[in-house]
């Protein structure tokens, strides 16, 4: 349910082939027509039929558990490599929204500054045309 309401209200994927869902980043390659898709290491996945309101979910095929222990401990270097990369997103956009509040503050008193001014300007103006 909450996947359909980021897609939209028309319950319909986004468009395009190459738009893949953030989460999905991880994992292998789309499947091919036969549902199966291989990694370069060899093994196989399977994407089991999915409702629109759920997300992509891999199964693997691997039946030898030293494999599968490999093929999971490739999927949580790969998720630590990618929540890496989402820390720094972060921290960088961080800096970005405290730079903006700077310039912003420094822009109201700006504003404020040059309101003052025109109004002390406004005033000598109308007293100056006034004694004339």
């Amino acid at each position: 349910v909450m996947m359909s309401a980021r897609r939209g209200t028309d319950n319909t994927k986004a468009p395009g082939p190459s738009v893949r869902d953030p989460k999905d980043r991880a994992l292998p390659p789309e499947p091919s027509k036969t549902g199966v898709s291989r990694t370069t290491t060899g093994s196989s996945y399977t994407k089991p039929p999915t409702s629109q309101s759920q997300g992509s979910v891999w199964r693997s095929t691997v039946s030898n558990p030293q494999q599968r222990i490999q093929e999971l401990e490739a999927k949580v270097e790969q998720l630590e490599i990618d929540l890496d990369k989402e820390r720094k997103e972060n921290a960088d956009l961080e800096a970005e929204v405290q730079s903006l509040r700077r310039d912003n503050i420094r822009l109201q008193e700006e504003s404020q500054t040059a309101a003052a001014q025109l109004r002390k300007f406004t005033e000598w103006f109308f007293q100056t045309i006034d004694r004339q």
